[in-house]
């Protein structure tokens, strides 16, 4: 069976870093697909408001958690969404501009940007 909270939570993941790093100015390609398709069901759920507050704080998670909330009852009935949305993460993980993001919360963090490809990053605490 297929875990539909785990698909409502992967998508907001997957989009987040296209919304921290510029919004949805940035959101290209197969992620677009992913965005007009993640907002399509808002509509559909007049939680368009919800969106808009996304879009502007894409690393709050209340919000985020809203947003999984909302998708994820949608996918309760609609079981092409969930082919859909499957399809559309496993293809914007797939790509580079994808594989370059990353995220982080917190102080005293070091952020290093730029294409890392075939390395092991190695944190010790």
């Amino acid at each position: 069976m297929i875990d539909i909270t785990e698909i409502a939570k992967e998508t907001i993941n997957t989009l987040s870093p296209y919304l921290i790093i510029g919004g949805q100015e940035i959101i290209k390609g197969v992620a677009s697909d992913l965005w007009t398709k993640v907002k399509s069901v808002f509509k559909k759920k007049g939680e368009e408001k919800l969106i808009e507050e996304f879009e502007k704080s894409p690393t709050d998670l209340k919000t985020k958690g809203k947003m999984e909330y909302v998708l994820e009852s949608e996918l309760k009935v609609d079981s092409d969404l969930v082919l859909t949305l499957t399809d559309f993460i496993k293809s914007v993980q797939a790509t580079e501009d994808y594989k370059n993001y990353v995220t982080q919360i917190g102080d005293n963090n070091i952020s290093v940007t730029g294409k890392i490809t075939n390395s092991t990053i190695k944190i010790k605490r």
